[in-house]
C-alpha cells in the first residue's frame, strides 16, 4: 500500500493506493509534541475486478480439417490473474468453429480469421490462418493412340471430384501429335492443394493401304495409274520388282516388256503414323501385236499392222494372227476344202492361229455373190477353235446352181 502523506501533519488527509487486490489493516498513529501517541485501525478489502483478457496463442495456424486449442487468461485491475477463473466465452471470425473450451476446428482455408474471448465487459482476440489440406492425385490417360484429337489426361481425386488443371511440357495446350509429354496435374480448389506428375504417351496410330490387283495388261498398252490408298491418307510409293516388265513412276506404271512383276504398294508413315504393311499384287502382261513385232525384228518404217514386211502379201496383222514369220515370205496358210454332210458339199476354211495372240478376234464370214453387205457369220459352224487352230464351214451347201465364198477377218483389240 501506498500512502498520498505520512509521517507529517499532511497525513491527517492521505490517499491510500492499493497495488494488489486482498484484505488489508491500515493503522493510524497520531503523536503530539509531548511524545503522547494513540493509535486507531480500520480493516480495508479490496476486490479483484475483471480488466483484462489475454488469449494464447496470439496468432497460430491449422491446416484444414485439423482443430488447434486457444486459452485465456483474464486479469484484474492490477494486471493479476483472476482466481479463480472467470467464465469465458469464445467466438470465431470464420474458417471454422470455436468450441466452449477454446478449440478452433478448422472448416474453410484462408485468414487470417479472429478469434475472441469476451468475460464480463473484457475481451481479448487473437487471430488464426487455415491453410489447404493436401489431397491426393492420381493421373490417368496417359496412354493414348494418334486419331489427330486432343490428348487430355485425366485425374481422380481424394477427396473426389476436386478440380484439376493440367500442363503438358509445361504448357496448359493439350497435345495430339503422337509423341511423349511431361504431365503435372494440379488440384484448383479452395480447401485442397496437390499434385501428381506422369508421362502422356500418344503413339503413332496404325494404317493400312487399300490396292487391289492392277487388270491385266498387254505389251504396248499406254501407261496407267494405281490406285492404291493408304488409310492415313499419306501418299502411297510404289515400286516393280521387274523393271524389264514395267516401271513405276510416282504412281504411273509404264509397260516396259512381256512377263509378270510385282507392284508393292507402301506407305513409311510419319510423325503420328505408324509403317503400313507392304501390299504386293501381281501384274501380268501379256504378249501383243507390238511384243511379236519387236521380238521378230521388224523395222520400225514397216512394223505396222497393215504394211506387209516380207512382201508375201500376207499384211504384218495377219502374219501375227496366222503364226507366220513376218520377215520371210510365206505361201497363205489357211486351207479350204469341201466337207460333205449328209450327202451334201460344204465349204470348210481350216485357220491357223498364234496361241500368243491373245489380243486377236478371229472371225469367219461366208456369201454367195461377193457383194458389199452381204458378208456374214451367222451362216458358218464352227467345227473347231482351239489355241492354234479354227475350223469353220458353211451352213449352206454347195450346189450346180450357186456359189458360195468365205473369208477371214481378223481384228487386235486396242
Amino acid at each position: 500500500v501506498i500512502f498520498s502523506a505520512n509521517g507529517t501533519n499532511a497525513a491527517k488527509s492521505s490517499a491510500a493506493t492499493f497495488a494488489a487486490a486482498g484484505s488489508y489493516t491500515l493503522t493510524v498513529t497520531v503523536t503530539d509534541g509531548g511524545g503522547l501517541a494513540t493509535t486507531s485501525s480500520v480493516n480495508v478489502t479490496v476486490a479483484q475486478t475483471i480488466t483484462s483478457v489475454v488469449v494464447t496463442p496470439a496468432t497460430a495456424s491449422v491446416t484444414k480439417g485439423l482443430s488447434i486449442g486457444f486459452a485465456a487468461g483474464v486479469s484484474d485491475q492490477f494486471g493479476d490473474l483472476m482466481s479463480p477463473q472467470p467464465a469465458v466465452a469464445w467466438s470465431a471470425g470464420g474458417g471454422g468453429t470455436i468450441d466452449s473450451g477454446g478449440l478452433f476446428s478448422a472448416v474453410t482455408a484462408g485468414g487470417p480469421y479472429s478469434i475472441t474471448a469476451s468475460s464480463g465487459s473484457a475481451s481479448g482476440g487473437a487471430s488464426v490462418s487455415v491453410s489447404k489440406a493436401t489431397a491426393t492425385v492420381t493421373l490417368g490417360d496417359l496412354a493414348q493412340t494418334y486419331d489427330g484429337s486432343p490428348k487430355p489426361a485425366s485425374a481422380i481425386t481424394n477427396p473426389a471430384g476436386l478440380a484439376m488443371a493440367f500442363t503438358y511440357d509445361g504448357s496448359a495446350t493439350v497435345p495430339s501429335d503422337a509423341g511423349s509429354y511431361a504431365v503435372v496435374g494440379t488440384i484448383q480448389d479452395a480447401d485442397y492443394q496437390g499434385s501428381a506428375s506422369g508421362t502422356l504417351v500418344i503413339s503413332k496410330a496404325a494404317q493400312s493401304i487399300a490396292f487391289g490387283a492392277p487388270p491385266a495388261k498387254m505389251y504396248g498398252d499406254a501407261p496407267f495409274a494405281l490406285g492404291g490408298m493408304a488409310g492415313s491418307g499419306l501418299p502411297v510409293s510404289y515400286a516393280s520388282s521387274d523393271a524389264t516388265v514395267a516401271t513405276v513412276s510416282g504412281n504411273v506404271v509404264t509397260i516396259a516388256g512381256v512377263g509378270s512383276t510385282t507392284i508393292t504398294a507402301s506407305q513409311a508413315g510419319d510423325a503420328n503414323h505408324g509403317a503400313a504393311e507392304n501390299v504386293p499384287q501381281i501384274l501380268t502382261v501379256a504378249p501383243s501385236y507390238y511384243s511379236w513385232a519387236s521380238d521378230n525384228n521388224l523395222p520400225s518404217a514397216s512394223a505396222g499392222m497393215s504394211q506387209d514386211a516380207d512382201g508375201d502379201g500376207l499384211c504384218n496383222l495377219l502374219e501375227y494372227a496366222l503364226n507366220t514369220d513376218p520377215m520371210r515370205p510365206n505361201a497363205s496358210p489357211l486351207a479350204c476344202d469341201l466337207e460333205s454332210v449328209g450327202g451334201r458339199e460344204y465349204l470348210r476354211l481350216t485357220i491357223p492361229k498364234n496361241p500368243a495372240a491373245a489380243d486377236v478376234t478371229y472371225a469367219v464370214e461366208v456369201c454367195g455373190d461377193l457383194a458389199a453387205g452381204s458378208w456374214s457369220a451367222a451362216d458358218t459352224v464352227v467345227e473347231e477353235d482351239g489355241a492354234d487352230r479354227l475350223v469353220v464351214r458353211d451352213k449352206i451347201p454347195v450346189g450346180d446352181a450357186q456359189r458360195r465364198f468365205m473369208r477371214l477377218k481378223v481384228s487386235v483389240a486396242r
